[in-house]
């Protein structure tokens, strides 16, 4: 009996990762439901630059979870239940970022050439001077959609842990509701972490007191400082320590 408790422990221990030749990698297949989301590929992997078991195991979560939370985006997408907007895209796009942030090379740079070339332009059909031209296949709303939401993950987007700070909050359905649409109407106001300074927030406070009340506002930045001190703790390094509320 301890003998295959032994071994299940050990097959616990390595899931997500695979070793080539002394290094090991983060890996997970992507279900086949949603591959057309992901080019077709059958499986996510990136390198974890270590040799070491137990770190990697350590590194290997942050990129599990961002993949599991592409796929479930995924299938929130091809089921039609959450439209595919501009917060949508740029969740996914800061996602992409986070993956490939420790690999080498400009994760900015990555990304833009992949949606330059999927989105924007059409290498294949070229003007006079050997520019390429606009793809013709997507759309000016796509387009835009595109450079907006990309904008929008490289500028360190506000909204970019909304769905991981939930999933920690400790509240009810309804509760949780309202916090979604407490953050959602900040994030839409202030979408980069830049713009958030005491002085914008003070502005901003001003104006909704014109047609909400006192206690409304009131909870309503109770949810958002809760958001915030947490991304502040868990997400050092991205997100500011500095208190703007």
């Amino acid at each position: 009996m301890g003998k295959m408790y032994g071994k299940f422990a050990m097959t616990k221990q390595d899931s997500y990762l695979e070793k080539q030749r002394n290094t090991y990698f983060a890996v997970m297949k992507i279900p086949v439901d949603v591959r057309q989301y992901f080019q077709g590929k059958t499986r996510f992997s990136t390198t974890l630059k270590t040799g070491s078991l137990s770190e990697a195991n350590r590194r290997k979560w942050q990129f599990v979870e961002a993949w599991k939370a592409q796929v479930t985006l995924a299938r929130r997408t091809k089921t039609g239940t959450v439209p595919d907007s501009l917060a949508e895209q740029a969740a996914r796009y800061s996602l992409w970022l986070r993956q490939h942030q420790d690999e080498e090379g400009d994760a900015e740079s990555a990304l833009f050439s992949i949606l330059d070339e999927t989105i924007w332009r059409d290498y294949e059909q070229r003007d006079e001077t050997w520019t390429p031209l606009p793809r013709e296949d997507t759309t000016r709303q796509e387009k835009e959609s595109a450079h907006l939401a990309y904008n929008m993950a490289v500028k360190q987007w506000t909204g970019s842990y909304v769905t991981d700070w939930l999933k920690d909050y400790e509240a009810e359905a309804k509760t949780k509701d309202e916090a979604l649409r407490a953050l959602k109407i900040f994030y839409e106001r202030f979408p980069h972490l830049d713009d958030v300074t005491r002085h914008e927030v003070e502005d901003w406070v001003e104006e909704m007191l014109r047609t909400r009340s006192r206690p409304t506002i009131k909870k309503r930045i109770g949810f958002i400082r809760a958001y915030w001190d947490w991304c502040s703790h868990r997400k050092r390094g991205y997100f500011p320590g500095r208190e703007p509320f």
